[in-house]
């Protein structure tokens, strides 16, 4: 459309820009910087020589590039100099006036009276005054939105300035730009790009529909993610770690740019041998980083309350009802409609698994935008794993509720809309399991001749249920592979939702969340979408009332002694981020402060940043998020506080209910990031 109308001399406004629209890790800037031009010199091609886009040049203009710290001013100033610059280095004519106003503004200080307003008119007079066609093409375009203002040791947002830059400058260009001017956008901050489009004036025009939407997959098309295997082996010469690479690409998910970027990272530091630790540092230090820079803006001024039911976007069984609750505004809607999926009560989640988890990285139970990432990664678990881990929460509560031969009496199943769905899929899965399970003399003694089986029934989170299974269930009232398997999914939900930092070395989430799928021999993903749709036509409220009666009627809390030692809790945090730190070949245990910071220093060369030091304040030495223990059901430390389901509130037990106090001391600090 844009080399049909080209030649147009009147038009009422500019012809819509192509806003490049995705999620975290979908490629992006790469469709930008490279496809976006492709496809152009391909469409040109095929245009007669005299057509007027002909000979296009290409800006390439990105918000991170700009000086932001000193305010809108300095910001608009900084990117009208690299604008001027590119068009006297590219040889393309600028109207004469436009030429002669952008010298003058660039021949003042920064400082200067109204040199906001006046970089700010230069800079569009600039780009629509280009006398010859130009392809612009701006990356992280979010960053102009933020200019800061230095304020008693401080970087607050400068909002006055972030407000013209968006409803004089940005929306200018948006409206005005004449036909020979094609202009390409996207950002790190999806979520914030689309909430400016919505937030600009829209008398005459309204820019959130004077631009064209393309809208890359969060998935990769089937057999893609193989085929980049084989080309990531050749292009960096790994052929003889095809069996890390491996395992690279399935911590990858469905995410090429994720695979290739991790693929890099990966050769650069040495090639660890601990791909698993690895992974697992990166997701924490680069992938949940990322995630936090997409949602945070955006979401800066929400209510906690409206970013937590934005949060059951990543709970295919829930999903966020934007009619009804009406959270989410037409420009947020419009960028987030072609990721989601539609549950059977007609609310939506998040169709990509990895990108449901990289939102519970950025918004925490109770809408509180997150400080840390404690509870959110087990060590060795893929994306994949780790969704399939909130599935096992959700399955081992509402089956203990619904149909476990220990709930309440006034709990009438037959009333309850998707337990006959819910029971057939719990049928088939026993049927499997009976199929694959240890030989035995009773069932009791097959689920028994289980691994996976006694390693949850004699955790510490388990208790109770220990004490009801010897006393009443064994043999008793548990006869049958579906009364079984039922009281083990409960007790693998007791096991996720309690665990405690010093669990991570004994790999109790992955033997955790990967027991069902081990026994059953059956892929994560298909499981994963088995339980999913055994459980779909279920209420929300239904899922939510499970899990906040396993949360007052759990007896499985963990026994710590009266008095615990802090110091105790603290090693075994450092215990962690020492294995991270192994994990990118930096610093030696035991070599003090001075090996510490060699190891810091190994990976703030590969991506720098910040991290937590024992007390939980900052030190700029280390780039590590605050460590994440492996935890699915709570925050940190042996508290557990519910998930979205009950808005983070820590439901207080019946009278008869026994729960093992905690001790202060073992409580984990506060994480600031």
């Amino acid at each position: 459309m844009r080399c049909r109308r080209a030649s147009e001399k009147h038009i009422i406004s500019a012809l819509p820009a192509l806003v490049v629209s995705a999620l975290i890790k979908t490629g992006r800037s790469y469709t930008l910087r490279n496809v976006v031009p492709a496809v152009l010199a391909e469409v040109l091609r095929s245009q007669p020589p005299d057509h007027p886009l002909q000979g296009i040049k290409v800006l390439q203009l990105n918000g991170l590039d700009v000086r932001r710290e000193a305010g809108a001013a300095v910001l608009l100033y900084d990117l009208l100099r690299l604008v001027v610059r590119w068009a006297a280095t590219a040889g393309v004519p600028v109207k004469a006036a436009a030429w002669r106003e952008a010298l003058e503004v660039l021949a003042d200080d920064t400082g200067s009276p109204g040199m906001c307003m006046r970089a700010g008119s230069a800079l569009v007079a600039v780009l629509h005054g280009f006398e010859a066609p130009v392809l612009v093409l701006l990356d992280e375009l979010q960053a102009l939105l933020q200019p800061t203002v230095p304020r008693g040791g401080e970087q607050p947002l400068g909002v006055e300035g972030a407000g013209y830059i968006r409803d004089n400058v940005l929306r200018a260009i948006l409206v005005d730009s004449p036909p020979s001017m094609l202009l390409a956008v996207t950002g790190s901050s999806m979520a914030l790009v689309w909430t400016a489009l919505g937030a600009m004036p829209v008398n005459g025009v309204a820019p959130l529909y004077q631009v064209h939407q393309v809208d890359l997959p969060s998935k990769s098309p089937p057999g893609a993610m193989e085929r980049l295997l084989e080309h990531s082996l050749q292009r960096w010469r790994l052929q003889q770690h095809r069996k890390q690479v491996l395992r690279l690409l399935e911590r990858a998910g469905d995410s090429p740019a994720l695979f290739m970027t991790m693929v890099d990272r990966w050769d650069a530091a040495a090639r660890p041998k601990n791909t698993d630790a690895f992974a697992d540092a990166y997701i924490r230090s680069k992938l949940f980083r990322e995630a936090q820079k997409e949602w945070m803006l955006g979401l800066a001024h929400w209510t906690d309350a409206d970013r937590g039911r934005l949060l059951d976007m990543a709970d295919p069984l829930i999903g966020a009802d934007f009619e009804q609750d009406g959270i989410v505004d037409p420009s947020l809607w419009r960028f987030l409609r072609p990721n989601l999926k539609k549950t059977y009560s007609g609310r939506y989640y998040l169709a990509d698994f990895t990108q449901r988890q990289l939102l519970r990285a950025v918004i925490d139970r109770g809408g509180k935008l997150r400080k840390s990432w404690t509870g959110l990664v087990g060590p060795g678990l893929t994306l994949a794993q780790l969704d399939f881990g909130w599935l096992l929460l959700h399955l081992g509560e509402v089956a203990d509720y619904l149909l476990g031969l220990r709930r309440r009496p006034d709990i009438n199943p037959d009333r309850i809309r998707g337990v006959k769905r819910l029971g057939k899929l719990l049928q088939d899965l026993a049927t499997k399991a009976e199929e694959k399970l240890p030989p035995g003399d009773s069932v009791a003694d097959r689920w028994e001749a289980l691994n996976a089986f006694k390693q949850v029934l004699d955790s510490p989170y388990n208790a109770g249920s220990r004490r009801w299974y010897q006393d009443e269930g064994r043999g008793r009232k548990l006869k049958s592979h579906r009364d079984l398997l039922v009281f083990f999914l409960r007790m693998c939900r007791n096991v996720l939702a309690h665990l405690r930092p010093s669990d991570r070395r004994k790999r109790v989430a992955v033997n955790t969340v990967m027991a069902l799928p081990a026994l059953l021999d059956m892929p994560v993903l298909e499981l994963a979408e088995q339980v999913r749709s055994g459980m779909s036509r279920l209420a929300p409220v239904t899922i939510k009332d499970a899990a906040a009666a396993a949360d007052a009627e759990d007896e499985e809390w963990e026994e710590f002694e009266e008095g615990e030692d802090e110091d105790e809790y603290e090693e075994e945090l450092e215990e962690d981020e020492w294995e991270e730190l192994e994990a990118w070949g930096g610093g030696e245990k035991g070599s003090g402060r001075g090996g510490r910071a060699g190891g810091a220093a190994t990976v703030c060369a590969i991506f720098g940043g910040r991290s937590a030091n024992r007390s939980g304040c900052q030190i700029s030495s280390s780039p590590w998020p605050p460590l994440s223990a492996p935890t699915l059901g709570r925050r940190s430390g042996p508290v557990a506080i519910r998930r979205t389901a009950t808005a983070g509130v820590l439901l207080r037990a019946n009278a008869h209910i026994h729960r093992v106090r905690v001790t202060a001391a073992y409580q984990a600090p506060p994480l600031i990031m």
